[in-house]
């Protein structure tokens, strides 16, 4: 048997395992065929499953993020902490020891 007799058998082998509605292991014992063989052919003859055929190109989208709103009206290089209910503003040049008593007394407070 050459290799067009061989594929058009396993066609018609194909298409009675489809029409069986059974299992391959089940179809395979019943027909004397290993799973083996019939998963080669099924290859063979319709290609790999949908879900492994190559799918088309992925084509990306250009995204583009706005700059966040500034949430703050404080002037650049200042920081506000808030402690409890209370809120300190700082500039650059402030004194951290005034800063951690300030901190301290909050705390205690609130």
């Amino acid at each position: 048997m050459n290799r067009v007799e061989r594929q058009q058998a396993w066609r018609t082998r194909i298409e009675n395992y489809r029409a069986s509605g059974q299992t391959m292991v089940a179809w395979s014992k019943a027909n004397n065929h290993t799973i083996h063989e019939l998963k080669y052919w099924l290859k063979q003859i319709e290609g790999p499953p949908k879900s492994k055929r190559s799918k088309s190109a992925s084509t990306f989208i250009p995204v583009i993020v706005p700059p966040s709103p500034v949430r703050s009206n404080l002037p650049t290089g200042s920081l506000r902490i808030h402690v409890g209910a209370a809120s300190i503003e700082l500039s650059e040049s402030f004194d951290s020891t005034q800063l951690r008593e300030v901190v301290k007394v909050l705390k205690d407070l609130c």
